[in-house]
């Protein structure tokens, strides 16, 4: 790599609610190395992602450009590939691990839930991927076209902030299909919070058995009955 002209625009030291060092700490403890003599950081492979995706663009070419912008060195596309590796994927779901405890101890709820070990919320988020992906990710047809959907589900405690689970998969599978995952987290005690997705009876009924609580919407048809009439 060779130096070019440094961009206007630098590196900052914060990240959201993320510092630099606190990045390359978590980045470090993943197994995430920066090469010798090499100029690409965990911190910097983040900031240049999230601005290459604010300026609507998404290939590993424009990426090279956005982290070159910023580190004032030239850096190639296959450099950036090249370190898109297990280490690289671990430090990321730490990172958004991290955040989310942050913002979940800036909710404060832990009075409205005083009476429960634990309060696990479940939830999955959707999100397109370009259609070269749609093998990995398999997404729904469209105009006669398969796209590339990914779901991304979360268990998070609200209570401290912990994230036991985290995964991507297919926007194919469903949530009833991942509804079982919960019963490997909760403890008898906890409260789970779900929406309507995760409704499945024989979970429910298991949940009950382990002295697991609750809280879902209901589902259109289901009955309830109590044993004292």
């Amino acid at each position: 790599m060779k130096n070019i002209n440094p961009s206007k625009k630098q590196g900052t030291k914060k990240i959201g609610t993320l510092v630099s060092h606190e990045i390359e700490k978590i980045a470090f403890s993943k197994g995430f190395r920066i090469r010798k003599r090499g100029k690409i950081t965990a911190s910097l492979l983040l900031e240049s992602f999230i601005m290459m995706m604010q300026s609507g663009a998404s290939s590993y070419w424009q990426w090279a450009v956005t982290i070159s912008s910023l580190s004032g060195t030239l850096v190639s596309k296959q450099a950036i590939f090249e370190r898109m590796n297990d280490a690289w994927v671990a430090t990321v779901k730490d990172l958004v691990a991290n955040v989310i405890a942050r913002h979940s101890d800036a909710l404060s709820c832990a009075g409205v839930f005083k009476g429960f070990g634990s309060v696990w919320l479940q939830d999955s988020s959707s999100f397109h991927l370009p259609d070269t992906l749609r093998e990995k990710f398999e997404g729904n047809m469209s105009k006669g076209k398969q796209k590339s959907i990914a779901k991304l589900n979360l268990v998070v405690n609200l209570l401290t902030g912990v994230c036991p689970a985290m995964r991507l998969d297919s926007f194919t599978l469903n949530e009833q299909a991942l509804s079982e995952s919960i019963l490997g987290i909760a403890r008898a005690g906890d409260l789970v919070i779900r929406d309507l997705g995760y409704f499945v009876l024989g979970v429910f009924a298991k949940l009950t058995q382990a002295g697991v609580s609750y809280l879902t919407r209901l589902k259109y048809g289901v009955a309830l009955f109590s044993p004292r009439g």
